[in-house]
């Protein structure tokens, strides 16, 4: 206490017993000294912690100069863009502490970190720019992070003597007299303080196929009858960010709108783990017409959730709107080739591990076999359910009977909490064709995507290509969701033909026509934020293509004697071209040759000479034409000495 503090309490307190004044004054002090430190720890609470720093934008400039010259950005979850001096270069994010960035070029791998620290940009461990300014200001004057603020006890609830006679000052307590108002304060902070990388918790580590390969790939080629495959395999990885968790296994556990769910591991592998803990009511609404107004629920579970849900559906069946009412425009198709189950599922936009029993085995790659596998996955959504968002995180809880020991019990930086906004109800089909003919991935996509929609308009010439394939393909069917009549109609006959048609004309949600729930989006609850699931997928790209072995015939006709040379490359087993050639010497009218050729073989050259019967030039020439390959032509040689000739013809498709 300074002096004119104590001489204030002084004047005050000089009419007071002697024996009992220098206690009077020191209670007096250590009540003001709590008052005071109450004041500053409710003032403390107020404000925001400052926490690892979250940047998504970083200016540079060169390390002797503080003019910036470009900068670095974050994109998209995970991707960063820099443009420096008008050069744009992408990056992948690989990981991030308290006060660096790390980063890998997509194109040459190398090592990029941005120190927010130190404000340096080194590439592979050295400095070559340096951090001008960055999209977050915690991090401009680098204070230590407050991760606790201690509590104060009331020194009293009650102004009473003691036994010494003695008045105590009565201070207030700091956290109120209603529990459930703190118990939503503290829960809020609790939540608000969770400190976790939302990339890294909801990662799919790569999985699939791992094969050492040569730069540049390699190719196989391997005769087959009268035609060669060749196949040429590269290592590829193929990544998604999903902000839609796909349902494919029906039996994956209970997922419904505005369930509490844990943000970790499980979610991304599509089995969410449910948080039981007493609920607040919860507003569900639904994208139907005339269904604008949400319904509440009270005590919100599965069993009252779903009867919910049935309730506000059935309100809409008996409402005049919904008759003649077709369903907007929420019809998603993809189709891709499949080179393994994990690479497939992560092009179609969802994770081999979120798939069932039926799903699964429709996915299921054999890399060993000469088959050439391609899928499309249609989805339709019939409706949206949704839940409204909280304006803080405590509003999901019952705080009368949950408290902040009960969710730091549950819940940590490992598994914060995240809720189910949202949930699509319709259908889901996927269509695998199987086939033995060898294509190209472009040409096995396109086939099936014409084998579903015949309506599409396309070349003569394509359309037997496509023929050939569909000829030699088998086709499975998995429907999930939707009127049972509808899927038996393509399930049962093994004919594709017109499916999307028939999805599209079939798409009205009806007592009949009921939907299932087919994705579902999440969300963080400590902001709101959208939470996105990255998966990705290590594979072998493996494209093969036929070609059909072929012939060039040659036939001599002419008054001369005439001598031929044929030179072209081939492939040997591993792809790699080598030189042949045929000499075929001083022939006579009347000769014929009938060469065959593998069909990949390239650079086919046919030089034909006569001779002249002069001596200073005792050859002349015939023909010399180079073919990109082997023709199935007949190339006729006729005329005389000193007007030789050659002709193509008869050459076969």
């Amino acid at each position: 206490m300074d002096n004119s503090t104590k001489s204030i309490f002084e004047n005050h307190t000089i009419l007071l017993n002697t024996p009992f004044k220098e206690q009077i004054m020191k209670n007096i002090y250590h009540s003001i000294l709590s008052i005071l430190m109450l004041s500053f720890a409710t003032t403390m609470q107020g404000q925001e912690k400052i926490q690892a720093p979250k940047v998504q934008s970083v200016k540079i400039s060169n390390t002797d100069s503080s003019t910036p010259i470009g900068h670095f950005q974050e994109i998209s979850l995970g991707i960063w863009e820099s443009v420096i001096n008008g050069q744009n270069k992408k990056y992948e994010e690989q990981d991030r502490d308290e006060w660096s960035i790390y980063l890998k070029d997509y194109d040459t791998d190398e090592a990029v970190s941005l120190n927010l620290w130190l404000n340096k940009v080194n590439y592979n461990g050295v400095t070559k720019y340096v951090v001008v300014d960055t999209s977050s200001d915690a991090i401009m004057d680098k204070p230590t992070p407050i991760t606790a603020i201690p509590q104060i006890t009331s020194v009293s609830q009650t102004s009473a003597p003691n036994n010494m006679g003695e008045q105590a000052i009565a201070v207030p307590n700091a956290t109120g007299s209603n529990n459930s108002d703190t118990n939503k304060t503290d829960i809020t902070d609790y939540i608000k303080n969770l400190n976790y990388d939302a990339r890294t918790l909801l990662a799919v580590p790569a999985e699939g196929s791992f094969e050492t390969l040569p730069p540049g790939g390699k190719t196989e080629r391997k005769p087959f009858g009268n035609k060669v495959i060749k196949c040429v395999k590269k290592q590829n990885k193929t990544d998604e960010t999903l902000n839609k968790v796909s349902i494919l296994n029906p039996n994956a556990g209970v997922v419904y709108p505005g369930a509490l769910i844990l943000g970790d591991k499980n979610l991304a592998e599509g089995m969410p783990t449910p948080i039981t803990l007493p609920r607040a009511s919860v507003v569900l609404t639904v994208d139907l017409p005339g269904m604008a107004q949400g319904i509440t629920i009270e005590d919100p579970k599965n069993s009252t959730i779903q009867n919910g849900i049935v309730s506000m559906l059935e309100k809409w069946n008996q409402n005049p709107k919904s008759q003649g009412y077709i369903n907007p425009a929420k019809f998603t198709k993809r189709v891709k080739k499949a080179y393994s189950s994990e690479q497939l599922a992560v092009e179609l936009g969802f994770s081999v591990d979120w798939a069932g029993n039926s799903a699964s085995a429709l996915m299921k790659v054999n890399t060993n076999s000469e088959n050439e596998v391609t899928v499309a996955f249609f989805q339709q959504v019939f409706y949206t359910i949704t839940m409204d968002a909280p304006q803080r995180p405590s509003d999901v809880f019952d705080t009368s009977k949950v408290t902040q020991a009960d969710v730091s019990d549950v819940f940590s930086n490992q598994k914060p909490p995240a809720y189910v906004r949202s949930v699509d109800y319709g259908r889901v089909v996927m269509v695998r064709m199987e086939t033995t003919k060898k294509a190209t991935k472009f040409e096995l996509e396109a086939a099936l995507k014409y084998a579903v929609d015949p309506t599409t308009t396309i070349d003569i010439d394509i359309k037997s290509k496509y023929d050939g394939i569909w000829e030699n393909s088998t086709y499975t069917v998995f429907a999930m969701g939707g009127s049972a009549d509808i899927a038996g109609k393509f399930v049962a006959g093994n004919d594709i033909k017109g499916l999307q048609e028939l999805i599209e004309t079939d798409a009205v949600y009806s007592r009949n026509n009921p939907g299932v729930p087919i994705a579902y989006t999440v969300a963080w609850l400590k902001d709101n934020v959208s939470a996105g699931i990255k998966v990705s997928s290590n594979y072998v790209e493996t494209e093969c293509t036929e070609y059909d072995n072929a012939e060039i015939k040659l036939e001599h006709a002419g008054a001369y004697v005439a001598r031929v040379t044929v030179q072209w490359s081939e492939p040997d087993a591993n792809g790699i071209l080598q030189p042949k050639k045929e000499e075929f010497g001083e022939q006579t009218a009347g000769w014929t040759k009938t060469m065959n050729f593998p069909g990949d073989a390239v650079n086919i050259n046919i030089n034909a000479e006569a001779a002249t019967g002069l001596v200073w030039a005792p050859w002349g020439e015939i023909m010399n034409k180079t073919l990109p390959g082997p023709s199935n032509c007949t190339y006729k040689m006729y005329g005389t000495t000193l007007d030789r000739r050659f002709e193509e013809k008869d050459c076969k498709q």
